[in-house]
């Protein structure tokens, strides 16, 4: 829809820029991370209880 012009009309869009779609890609995968680092933390602190 983003892309298309005649979609850009109807919709009232606009493309995204490619610092705008950076800034996607940066926010979407901040929910990896964060899983990501709580898994670390989570196995962390098992590996310290079972020593």
């Amino acid at each position: 829809m983003v892309h298309l012009g005649f979609l850009n009309i109807a919709f009232g869009t606009v493309p995204l820029t490619p610092a705008q779609w950076l800034t996607c890609a940066a926010m979407a995968s901040g929910v990896l991370w964060v899983s990501e680092l709580r898994k670390l933390v989570l196995r962390a602190r098992s590996s310290q209880l079972s020593s």
